[in-house]
């Protein structure tokens, strides 16, 4: 059995009118699992809570449901729904603001079909820890282009920013966490 390539934009346009005006659950379901990991990655990234992830990737799509016919108003789909999780995830981090450690979930998780990044739990806190520290753009930078692949463009479109400025977040986070990462392999030498 093949697997399925992932939609084509055409596809997804003829999703969303089949959702949209025939009401149609096959096709919104297709939509569903077509983002839905890539959308709870990126949430879980910013969140560090995999309940709390589910629930705004949950909500966005349900958001897809509810629109109806001006879901054939947006072209780019994925784009819409990376910019609606990433603003849930900016609203729920206003009001939750905790310094609980993150959930005890290997980075290489959201990193599906990647492989390990390193096989010990202390390098994958490495990661993590650097990943919180990088400043908030630079982090999404990193999130929507690394584990999500997304295109520069697309994630430029997510944070409202230029494709130069998405490549300046994007050296400024590799940079940052190649440093801590230097020193945790020259530390534990």
């Amino acid at each position: 059995m093949s697997k399925r390539l992932p939609f084509t934009p055409a596809e997804i346009l003829q999703l969303q009118y089949a959702v949209a005006f025939n009401r149609d659950e096959q096709s919104y379901k297709k939509i569903f699992l077509h983002y839905h990991p890539a959308l709870v990655r990126f949430a879980y990234s910013i969140t560090n809570n995999v309940d709390v992830a589910e629930e705004l990737v949950g909500n966005a799509l349900l958001h897809v449901w509810d629109m109806e016919e001006r879901l054939c108003e947006i072209q780019q789909l994925k784009i819409y729904l990376f910019i609606v999780v990433k603003n849930g995830c900016a609203a729920w981090e206003a009001h939750h603001k905790t310094q609980a450690a993150p959930e005890a979930v290997a980075l290489t998780s959201l990193y599906a079909g990647d492989g390990p990044l390193y096989p010990t739990a202390a390098f994958t806190r490495v990661m993590q820890a650097a990943l919180q520290e990088l400043p908030y753009k630079s982090k999404l930078a990193y999130l929507l282009v690394r584990p999500t692949a997304c295109t520069c463009k697309e994630a430029a479109a997510v944070l409202g920013v230029s494709v130069h400025a998405l490549e300046t977040h994007l050296q400024l986070a590799l940079t940052r966490m190649g440093t801590l990462v230097k020193e945790h392999l020259l530390k534990n030498k």
